[in-house]
């Protein structure tokens, strides 16, 4: 989950022990940048009993280049995590 002020944005899907996927509008529209968003891992949307295990800073925010905000064409953005992941139960790509 994205988090901004301690408010859920968007969700992401783990793809690695650095890397976030979202969606970009989830960042490009909000004008989130990397010192206001932070990554809540180990909980998933459809388990929102589960506790957050991890609460990491975002170091990047990479947009796909082709991305269009009036369309929604190319509407992925990768993350990169200040830290690695440590993989549990939860939280594995």
């Amino acid at each position: 989950m994205i988090l901004h002020g301690g408010k859920t944005y968007c969700t992401a899907s783990i793809i690695s022990s650095r890397y976030l996927l979202t969606a970009a509008h989830c960042v490009v529209i909000r004008g989130l940048t990397t010192d206001k968003i932070k990554a809540a891992v180990g909980r998933n949307k459809s388990a929102n009993l589960l506790p957050i295990h991890e609460l990491l800073y975002v170091n990047g925010i990479f947009v796909h280049p082709n991305f269009n905000p009036t369309k929604y064409d190319s509407d992925i953005a990768i993350l990169e995590l200040t830290e690695p992941l440590s993989w549990s139960d939860t939280i594995r790509p």
